[in-house]
């Protein structure tokens, strides 16, 4: 029988197609440089304590996500003002804004925050207000679809032909990355358990993802298994703030239940 899962219990992540080899140690290193960038990014600056006048001296990362996991949906709206060191800014005497609506400074963070609902197709403008009166403003607009109900089987049998589906779309030229992690257990005692990533790709964003056999490798991708489906957005930062800025809207969904087995 196939799983179904409704609107709001959910949440993911996801990207391009698996290969062997070195594909585990890059993501380590990419693991390691995230984990990098929030620590600096929890350092206090040092221009935290001075008045800052150029747009030219701070960069912005500008985030807009909802999170559909198994118990609740997470809804995040974040503005992160770093120096070149990428520590993280409290403007002195300055501010930011979403919508017109001021975003408070967490301390330990060191990031913005605004708790306002995350909605589809949505632009959220971010401003940047500067002692001296200078602005700047950068935009992103959230992603046309969530993901309504998600289907798969249960469980899915890895030598047969199968596939996910889910109700809302995002139509004709957007992409949705999707992601099958597997857990499976080593023949050793005691059990060690290995993460293998079976699916990993973008695909066109049309409801569907076919699970064919030849994915699947039966020595490794048997055990329980992490479904996650992301769409994402880019949006226009704006020209002022230093490299590197960004602004993105991601929805994501996921769930861990998942059986596979040969």
């Amino acid at each position: 029988m196939p799983k179904v899962y409704i609107r709001n219990r959910q949440m993911t992540v996801g990207n391009n197609a698996l290969k062997k080899g070195n594909t585990a140690m890059k993501k380590a290193f990419c693991a390691i440089g995230t984990v990098s960038v929030l620590f600096l990014t929890c350092i206090d600056s040092p221009l935290s304590d001075v008045e800052i006048t150029d747009f030219g001296l701070i960069s912005g990362m500008f985030i807009v996500s909802k999170d559909f996991n198994a118990s609740r949906t997470i809804e995040t709206v974040s503005a992160s003002i770093r120096d070149k060191n990428l520590f993280g800014i409290h403007i002195k005497n300055g501010s930011v804004t979403v919508n017109g609506q001021t975003m408070s400074f967490e301390s330990i963070s060191k990031t913005y925050l605004r708790n306002i609902p995350v909605t589809r197709d949505n632009t959220y403008t971010f401003v940047v207000t500067l002692p001296n009166g200078d602005t700047s403003i950068s935009v992103v607009t959230t992603p046309k679809a969530e993901f309504g109900e998600v289907s798969y089987p249960d469980p899915i049998h890895i030598q047969q032909d199968s596939a996910i589906h889910w109700t809302e779309i995002a139509g004709s030229g957007n992409y949705l990355d999707i992601s099958l992690n597997v857990k499976h257990p080593s023949d050793t005692f005691p059990v060690t358990y290995f993460t293998y990533t079976a699916v990993e790709r973008s695909i066109d964003d049309n409801g569907r993802c076919a699970l064919t056999h030849d994915m699947f490798d039966p020595s490794r991708h048997t055990g329980d298994g992490t479904l996650t489906l992301t769409r994402k957005s880019l949006g226009d930062i704006s020209k002022k703030l230093r490299i590197p800025s960004s602004a993105m809207a991601t929805f994501k969904w996921s769930r861990s239940d998942l059986r596979l087995v040969k």
